[in-house]
């Protein structure tokens, strides 16, 4: 049986980390747990002081949209955590994938690689403009620089989201590796312009997954 797993990875206003972490455990989460949400992680992103990520599974994109809706416009929300958390909060971005349960249970608690997980929010009606040039240019591009891409796609649950899985062997190869890419004239010179244009913000988040998981996610591209 396959799950879908919604990744929400969270910008935080600087500093307010901490606080947000301390309410999500203390408020957010047992009332999650009341309205019967399956909470599969949720953390501090290793990457940057300001990121942090929840991970939650639903049985079908139905059932996901149903809960969400019913949850963030019940009094047990708007009356309780809402505005303190969301004062904390400088903005978020979902991806959906569907996952097998092996992975799943993974993501509950692996180590070993890390994973950085890119959402992006496109341009209304640029996904496929979008995908064909990560498929053409930027694909190819990655793995001759040596970027270990796990995953990459639409996003299941909005037309306009997409998500891109890279692996590394530390927070530091991650950091190198980046900077040499992005700094490159092949990126500048090659499809940065036209990938930059279609994008109307991105967030990371970078947690550390066991093989099992992260071959898992491999599955998704």
């Amino acid at each position: 049986m396959n799950h879908f797993i919604e990744f929400r990875s969270i910008k935080l206003k600087p500093g307010m980390r901490e606080e947000f972490h301390r309410l999500y455990i203390e408020e957010s989460l047992p009332l999650l747990k009341r309205w019967d949400f399956d909470v599969v992680a949720h953390k501090p992103s290793l990457h940057d002081e300001n990121s942090y990520y929840v991970i939650r599974r639903f049985d079908s994109l139905a059932q996901r949209e149903q809960m969400e809706d019913a949850y963030y416009a019940s009094d047990d929300w708007r009356q309780g955590p809402r505005e303190a958390i969301l004062a904390l909060i400088e903005n978020y971005l979902d991806i959906v994938l569907e996952l097998d349960e092996v992975t799943v249970q993974g993501l509950r608690g692996g180590t070993n690689h890390l994973v950085e997980i890119r959402s992006y929010n496109l341009k209304p009606d640029t996904r496929a403009e979008f995908h064909r040039l990560f498929i053409e240019e930027a694909y190819p591009m990655l793995q001759h620089w040596n970027v270990d891409v796990v995953a990459y796609g639409p996003s299941l649950h909005n037309e306009n989201f997409y998500y891109l899985i890279r692996r590394f062997d530390s927070l530091a190869q991650r950091e190198q590796a980046e900077e040499s890419f992005y700094a490159s004239d092949n990126w500048h010179t090659g499809p940065r312009e036209a990938i930059l244009a279609l994008i109307e913000n991105y967030l990371d988040i970078v947690l550390e997954l066991d093989e099992v998981t992260a071959q898992g996610l491999r599955k998704q591209s």
